[in-house]
Formats: C-alpha cells, sequence, structure tokens
C-alpha cells in the first residue's frame, strides 16, 4: 500500500545559521593570522574590505526573493568569491521559511555549482528530490538517480566537507553532522521506497532513525512501516507505524495517513495470518495494537472474537472469558469514536469496516456465552450478529444460534436458524453436515412423524 507524503526539511536549519560562516568571523586579513589551523586554513575568505563589506550588506537580506537577488548580485560582482556559497545556502533557508521546495532546490543547485561536495546543499537536494518524485514524472528515474547520488556523496563528503565553525562547540558540531546524515539516509530510503527497492528502502531508514533515537522523527518512522509492510512483515511494520505516532502530532496530515496505515495493517494482518491458519500470529498483533491504544475497537473486537474462537466448553480458564467479554464490549463502546478508517476510505467503506467489528464483538459475546452455559445470553449476541447481517447471514453464526435456541427449548425458532445456516453454507463445509443433522433432529421435534401436515 503506498501512501507517501512530502516534507520540506525543517530541522536541519534550525541551526543552518550557525553553521553558515558568519560575516564578522570572514575577513581578508585573516590571511596574516600566524600559523593557522587546519579548520582556519578551509575557511573561505573575503579578498577584499569592498568584498567584505558587500558580503555583509547581501547576508543581512531577508525574505527569499530578495536573499535569492542579493546572492545573484554578488556573484555577478564577485565571480570567484570564495563566499558564494554562503549566500546561496542562506537563500536556501529563506525559501525553506516560505514553503517553497522548488526554489531551496534552485538555490541548492547553485551551492553545488559552487562547491560540488558542499554536504548541505547535497543533502537538501537530495531530500527535496526524494519529495517530489511521482509516478508519473517524465525524468522519474533522473531525479531517482539525482537523489540517489548526492545523498551518497553527502555521506561521503559530511566529515571532510564543512569548515568547523568557530560559533559551534565540538558537541554541536558533531550534533549538526548527524542531522545531515540522518536526512540523506531518510532521501535515500524514501527514494529507494519510491523506486520500489523496499530491502534498500528500509536498510536507509533504520539507518536515519538510529541517527534520531532521542528525538525520532515520525516522517521516518512512517515509510519505514510502508516498506516493511511492502515486505509482508506485518508485525515489524505496526511496530514502526506505532512508533511513528508516538513521535507524530494528531493534527499532521502524516498522522492520519500512518492512523490509516496503523489500521490497515491490523485488517490486513489478521486476513493474512487466517489464511495461513495462524491464531498466534493474529493475536500478536492484537497485543502491539492494545499496547499502543487499549481503546482500539479493531484490535478489541478482533482479539475478543479469536480467544472466543479457542475457548473450549471444557475451559475454566475464568481470566480468559472475562477478558474475552471485557474486550468485545469495549470495541461495542468504541466503535464510533474510536476508529481510524484507512486513508482513502469512503463514507460506505467506513460503514462496512464498523459493521464488521460489530459483528466480530456479539460473536465474540455470543459464543463465549454459549461454551459457559449461558444459552439465553448467547442467543441475544447471536441475534444482534444477524441483524447486523440480515441480507449476508453467516452459516456458522445461525448454526450456533439454532444450539442456543435448542438448549432453551425453542425449537420452531432453532429451526428456522439451522434452515438459513443450511441455506448459506457450502455443500463441502465440515460445519454442513452438522447443520443438517441439527436440521432433522429439530424437524422430528417441530414436526414429529405422522404429524398431519
Amino acid at each position: 500500500m503506498k501512501f507517501y507524503l512530502t516534507r520540506l526539511p525543517v530541522a536541519i536549519f534550525l541551526g543552518l545559521l550557525l553553521f553558515v560562516v558568519p560575516a564578522c568571523a570572514i575577513s581578508h586579513a585573516q590571511k596574516a593570522s600566524a600559523s593557522p589551523t587546519p579548520a582556519e586554513q578551509r575557511r573561505p575568505q573575503a579578498k577584499t574590505k569592498a568584498e567584505l563589506a558587500d558580503y555583509n550588506t547581501a547576508y543581512a537580506v531577508s525574505g527569499g526573493d530578495a536573499m535569492e537577488k542579493a546572492a545573484t548580485d554578488f556573484a555577478a560582482k564577485y565571480p570567484t568569491s570564495e563566499l558564494r556559497g554562503f549566500l546561496y545556502s542562506k537563500s536556501m533557508h529563506e525559501f525553506q521559511t516560505e514553503n517553497r521546495s522548488d526554489k531551496i532546490l534552485a538555490m541548492a543547485e547553485k551551492v553545488l555549482s559552487i562547491d560540488p561536495d558542499n554536504p548541505l546543499a547535497l543533502v537538501m537536494s537530495a531530500t527535496i528530490l526524494s519529495d517530489v518524485i511521482k509516478d508519473d514524472d517524465k525524468d522519474r528515474q533522473k531525479k531517482i538517480d539525482t537523489a540517489i547520488k548526492n545523498a551518497t556523496r553527502a555521506l561521503q563528503t559530511v566529515d571532510t566537507g564543512l569548515p568547523a565553525p568557530a560559533a559551534a562547540t565540538p558537541e554541536q558540531f558533531a550534533a549538526y553532522k548527524n542531522s545531515l546524515r540522518s536526512m540523506a539516509h531518510s532521501a535515500l530510503g524514501i527514494t529507494e521506497l519510491k523506486a520500489g527497492d523496499n530491502a534498500a528502502a528500509e536498510k536507509e531508514l533504520r539507518a536515519s532513525a538510529d541517527l534520531n533515537k532521542a528525538a525520532p522523527d515520525g516522517f521516518v518512522l512512517y515509510h519505514l512501516s510502508l516498506a516493511l509492510d511492502h515486505q509482508h512483515r506485518n508485525l515489524e511494520a505496526l511496530d514502526a507505524v506505532q512508533d511513528a505516532l508516538r513521535a507524530l502530532k494528531p493534527e499532521e496530515d502524516i498522522a492520519k495517513l500512518a492512523q490509516g496505515e496503523r489500521v490497515r495493517l491490523v485488517f490486513q494482518s489478521m486476513l493474512d495470518y487466517q489464511t495461513e491458519n495462524v491464531p498466534d500470529k493474529m493475536l500478536a498483533i492484537c497485543d502491539k495494537a492494545l499496547a499502543y491504544a487499549p481503546n482500539d475497537p479493531v484490535a478489541l473486537a478482533l482479539s475478543a472474537f479469536l480467544m472466543a474462537d479457542s475457548l473450549s466448553v471444557s475451559d475454566k480458564d475464568l481470566e480468559k472469558v472475562a477478558a474475552i467479554r471485557k474486550n468485545a464490549n469495549s470495541a461495542l463502546q468504541n466503535v464510533d469514536t474510536g476508529f481510524a478508517a484507512p486513508g482513502g476510505a469512503s463514507a460506505s467503506q467506513v460503514a462496512v469496516y464498523k459493521t464488521y467489528l460489530r459483528t466480530k464483538a456479539h460473536m465474540a459475546l455470543g459464543m463465549t456465552a454459549l461454551k459457559t452455559g449461558d444459552d439465553a445470553g448467547a442467543e441475544k449476541e447471536l441475534k444482534a450478529t444477524y441483524e447486523l447481517n440480515k441480507s449476508t447471514p453467516d452459516g456458522f453464526v445461525m448454526y450456533h444460534l439454532a444450539l442456543a435456541q435448542d438448549h432453551q427449548q425453542k425449537y420452531a425458532e432453532a429451526l428456522n436458524s439451522v434452515e438459513i445456516a443450511v441455506r448459506v453454507l457450502a455443500p463441502n463445509d465440515d460445519l454442513m453436515k452438522l447443520a443438517q443433522g441439527e436440521r432433522s433432529r429439530l424437524t422430528l421435534l417441530v414436526k414429529p412423524v405422522g404429524t398431519p401436515k
């Protein structure tokens, strides 16, 4: 399932002005300083006082378009200046605050035309390109190739392509470089995800996440969940998307996508594991979902149904019975307020999802009541299940409803229920023989042999 969301990089610019060489630290007079350190040797210089003054004036400009013009004018006046890249870097920052990704990319390309190994510009270019890749782009492959090339080069140059700023402590500088590395891995991961290489995407997104364990990035974790989902690794994908939701604010657009992906993963996992007949994995999915959201009606309803299905008549596990009832009733209470529909679901689809959850909850309550000897309770809950699905009755439900009514000597009603079961069950269904036998027995009770028609 592909639900990608684009974003403009924010965190990387929080310290940008610290790492763009400040105007006051650049002087043609520095050339005369004795025994410069390696960092100082690499620090760009103004060749003349006039160049430094013009740089300071340009650097003081604010606003994306105005800053771009100031940088362009400075570059035209001083075409060999070592300071041109810093002005275009500041332009990137100004355009970022204005949420203009096309201009951020253009300014990154300006910086790279001056300094091809500039890690910041390489990361910004790769990040923007990874965000804007679309399936129907005419230049899709070019964007993919450029994003991968630039992000890879950023990782190669991050330790050698940045001058150590005088205004930053070693710890701040190390944290800044880790931010660049994290964004480079994120750009690679998003690009590989959109290119269809889910294993490579997982590797890069995990690398990005590992660099931000203290402050997890919900954007990265959401896309990691997609990469895992595409590889049918449902339990890991659910972990990742729930970690994403913990890191995101509920009002963010990506949080809505992540919530929808989480619900979809739970449903899809149930279907996959049901096909494989592995109920322990189905319960594991529910347990993970409930650990994150204890009132999640999806996990509550499905876990209750699975536990009820595994309950035997001789089972004396009162805690299990209590858990089934608690989860099923909680699901019914929360289905209208706690259900987050998968992304793209229509109103009618949401209604179907909710009916399905109510059905599973009532079935869990009905089967538990039947297996624990509460035939009246079983009849009530299984009838509620039938009422929710009158147009497409479930043979399993109708057979067990017949048993609950039979146990109460409501033979005519039981016969009606089992007749529906026989009508809708598949001929090769194991339950069909049981239903046919129950129908024959009830027929004799309702209409004894020799009774006039």
